[in-house]
């Protein structure tokens, strides 16, 4: 990247696990690159978002979420409304957060020093993008993955007052421990119809991943094959089984060698719709989508968002 690009951060100073306190250091390894930005600070849920699609109107080259993964797919969703049908970006990543698949995705260093400087050198690739259509026709982009069912719930799980007062315990361990909480819910799986590429599956499912990128919750690959530009998702199906049994399978998501078990079922296409009688919970990227809706959409973006890697 040019040291002379235009660059704005939009930092979140309560990304789990982060703070207010690295905005200095983080402003320190800017500088000793010698990178021309401006850093703003977002104050709430989505505006993140709202200050991604202000820097393209201000001319910004570069638009960097330095948070988590809200953070990251907040500042994507304002870049590509503000691309129209364009290409969007150039957008730049700062893992700060507990949650960084995306940044893990596309080789970001997860140490600061590191990422900042991976933002003066690094090169620009061209990735896809996930859309995701609600019932209301609101659209949201994702760059990781969508998680509907028992995945999903495990992220609003995580969203509880209770849980993010828990200072102990914090990324991946946080991740699996919820996990196995989770698993003491009743009525894990349900009936799903899932429509892809002219085929039907209607069935009890445990739970749907619909991937561009291989990994969930730091140390899940549930899409081991995944690649973020071939224009394609990775579908993940995952039949009911018993609580013994996803205790067993947990094990192989996530060393990634569950794609060919007897529960799962695997296949790339370009477009998904699950649709349910029962309420669907889902996440984005991580962060809380819906809980209370009967289908989503999904279409693959082919190499819509220009990436710093």
């Amino acid at each position: 990247m040019s040291k002379k690009s235009k660059m704005i951060v939009i930092f979140n100073p309560i990304a789990r696990g982060c703070g207010a306190w690295i905005e200095p250091q983080l402003r320190q390894f800017l500088r000793k690159e010698k990178i021309d930005f401006k850093l703003v600070t977002t104050t709430g849920s989505g505006h993140a978002t709202e200050l991604a699609k202000q820097a393209v109107s201000d001319g910004f080259d570069i638009v960097v979420a330095a948070g988590g993964n809200g953070t990251c797919n907040e500042v994507i969703n304002g870049l590509m409304a503000a691309s129209g049908d364009g290409v969007a970006g150039t957008f730049g990543i700062i893992p700060i957060g507990l949650g960084n698949e995306f940044a893990n995705a596309v080789g970001v260093p997860l140490q600061l020093q590191e990422a900042c400087h991976r933002l003066a050198c690094g090169q620009v690739r061209l990735l896809d993008v996930g859309r995701v259509t609600l019932p209301n026709g609101n659209t949201r982009y994702f760059g990781n993955t969508v998680g509907i069912g028992f995945n999903g719930r495990i992220a609003h799980n995580l969203e509880s007052p209770n849980v993010r007062n828990i200072r102990w315990l914090r990324g991946v361990p946080m991740y699996l421990w919820m996990t196995l909480k989770a698993l003491t819910l009743y009525n894990l799986a349900s009936v799903m119809k899932i429509e892809f590429d002219g085929k039907m599956i209607n069935q009890p499912l445990l739970m749907v991943v619909v991937a561009n990128g291989q990994c969930e919750g730091g140390v899940f690959l549930v899409a081991p094959r995944a690649e973020l530009d071939d224009g394609f998702f990775d579908l993940l199906l995952i039949q009911e089984i018993s609580r013994l049994q996803i205790l067993r399978l947990i094990p192989c998501v996530m060393k990634g060698t569950h794609i060919d078990k007897k529960p799962v079922t695997m296949v790339r296409t370009r477009y998904v719709r699950v649709t349910s009688k029962a309420e669907l919970v889902a996440h984005i990227d991580g962060e809380v989508l819906c809980t209370d809706v009967h289908q989503l959409e999904f279409e693959i973006l082919p190499r819509r968002l220009r990436v710093v890697c």
